[in-house]
């Protein structure tokens, strides 16, 4: 099971290393997508054939990586990581959320985000790397 987990983390850290380097398009594609969805807020299309391009990509990056990753993050803490898990869900919603929120129509959101995804990617290299060949106990470091 651990090695399933870790390998899906791996497959997080490709999409991470994609997304840094496209990260203006995507970042350009997520405000269209939410333009879009409050424009049609009121009459928003039943079938997704009908929404905009921008909307179901959005969509769909939602689906299938922003609620795994949210849902890994919590299975992390019942990992040997546990501490590495914690802080990084407390970097997410306590750093990351209200600073994303307050720069969003800004030039400074495109910067955030990238430091956001390089800090990912770092604690998703350290958690594997922690799990199978370091053994740093980080919560007796800490506690």
């Amino acid at each position: 099971m651990k090695h399933i987990f870790y390998f899906t983390w791996i497959l997080f850290l490709l999409y991470e290393l994609l997304w840094i380097a496209n990260a203006r398009e995507k970042i350009e594609t997520t405000k269209k997508a939410t333009k879009w969805i409050k424009d049609h807020k009121s009459d928003l299309p039943k079938s997704l054939s009908d929404w905009d391009s921008d909307a179901k990509s959005t969509l769909y990056q939602v689906l299938f990586i922003v609620i795994p990753v949210y849902v890994l993050k919590f299975i992390g803490l019942m990992s040997f990581n546990w501490v590495l898990f914690a802080a990084w869900i407390a970097f997410s919603f306590l750093f990351m959320m209200p600073l994303s929120k307050l720069f969003k129509d800004t030039k400074l959101y495109l910067p955030l985000h990238a430091f956001a995804t390089i800090v990912n990617i770092l604690v998703i290299i350290f958690a594997i790397l922690n799990s199978y060949h370091l053994k740093i106990k980080l919560a007796e470091l800490i506690f």
